[in-house]
């Protein structure tokens, strides 16, 4: 098969999605098939990279095209990006020939389109892989949604929740999949952290580590809240890795409430391995209008180093139900519960590696990028077997 994958950004970039779309490529390489991927020319970050226009990632045969590079610093500059994307995308897929099967993610958030016009003109079998549910963010987007849907061969969503919402906005039950996210660029086992907390100063102290974007609904303040309070009840060290929206008010709150944190920008894919082992237990936040809207994977990146995890967001969502296996999940603004999980796990090294043990064995049978891009291979595969005009049904695809 020739396959086509798109998304705004790849590697060598280190937005965490193009990561993922280059995980599945190469899975595809190693089936046989012939990977094509389309992404910008700019940087996660804003600018445009240095990265040659085409080249060859792990197989897969990566071609950047022309489009704006404002960045992510409001909503504008990246509706511009966006907009400026979709045009060069579709010329540079029609140069390219035909495909059987185009992979789209969302990101940007209707790059699917792409591939619905590839397939109007070419019979290209569409799959969407859902990262965000945008029109659960911005109900504007739903016509645009429901049309790409509708068009849609297959929709991949990241757990039930997301599901729920995607079907609200079109989507077939009968095709929709859930795969969650796995870890990129995982270490077969999990790497040691001393040599990242010598190089911060961390000491001994039991870390508590938040490493992704400092985003809006990431609940960061009731994380930094409870830190402060778990703080006043047991040593303990904070870092925080990445940056975004919230990382300057992430610093402020943490001098007013005096919790010893760290602050470390976004790392090199290479160094994330024992970036994310510096920590003993990890924090992922999820707030309450992201239910059904996104996934976080900051819970398969502390699985994949086996280290425990203190979630706060909504309790139905599936990372809430992974956290409680390794971990402890409250309830969003729950900072009093918060603060108890982190006291427990600081004060008790035995329970952290107890906890760690299940986190990775999870991992591993669950979350581990063989998993998942074995079946996203398989899905991507089974749309190319499909006769024409038909596509398989998914409806009892399994979800675990």
């Amino acid at each position: 098969m020739r396959v086509l994958l798109l998304n705004q950004f790849l590697p060598p970039d280190p937005c965490a999605t193009g990561q993922l779309a280059l995980d599945l490529g190469a899975a595809l390489v190693e089936r046989g098939h012939e990977v094509h991927a389309l992404c910008s020319r700019g940087r996660y970050g804003g600018g445009r990279s240095d990265a040659p226009p085409e080249s060859l990632e792990c197989g897969v045969f990566v071609h950047r095209v022309a489009a704006p590079t404002l960045g992510r610093g409001s909503l504008a500059a990246r509706a511009v990006d966006c907009a400026g994307l979709y045009p060069s995308m579709l010329a540079a897929a029609l140069r390219l020939g035909r495909f059987d099967a185009c992979v789209a993610l969302t990101m940007p958030p209707f790059v699917g389109l792409v591939g619905a016009a590839l397939r109007a003109r070419h019979g290209t079998r569409l799959l969407v892989w859902v990262m965000d549910v945008f029109e659960g963010l911005f109900q504007s987007t739903t016509p645009v949604a429901r049309l790409l849907y509708r068009q849609a061969d297959g929709v991949v969503v990241l757990g039930q929740a997301m599901a729920g919402a995607v079907e609200a906005s079109g989507a077939d039950p009968r095709r929709v999949a859930q795969i969650p996210n796995w870890m990129p660029g995982a270490p077969p086992s999990p790497v040691d952290g001393g040599p990242m907390r010598a190089e911060w100063g961390l000491g001994d102290e039991p870390v508590f580590l938040y490493s992704g974007n400092h985003g809006l609904h990431m609940e960061l303040p009731t994380l930094v809240s409870a830190l402060g309070l778990a703080a006043r009840r047991t040593p303990l060290r904070a870092v925080f890795v990445g940056a975004g929206q919230l990382r300057s008010r992430t610093g402020q709150m943490c001098a007013t409430l005096r919790v010893p944190a760290v602050f470390q920008p976004p790392q090199p894919l290479e160094r994330v391995p024992s970036v994310l082992a510096a920590g003993d237990v990890h924090l992922v936040g999820q707030g309450a209008a992201r239910l059904g809207v996104s996934e976080p994977c900051k819970l398969a990146a502390a699985f994949a180093c086996g280290r425990p995890v203190v979630h706060v967001g909504p309790e139905t969502s599936q990372t809430a139900s992974l956290a409680r296996r390794a971990g402890a999940s409250v309830a969003c603004g729950d900072v009093a519960g918060a603060a108890a999980a982190m006291v427990r796990l600081a004060r008790d090294p035995a329970l952290r590696r107890s906890l760690g043990s299940a986190a990775r064995a999870c991992y591993e049978t669950e979350l581990s990028r063989a998993t998942g891009t074995a079946r996203l291979v398989g899905l991507v595969e089974s749309l190319g077997r499909a006769p024409a005009g038909r596509a398989p049904s998914w409806a009892t695809y399994p979800a675990e």
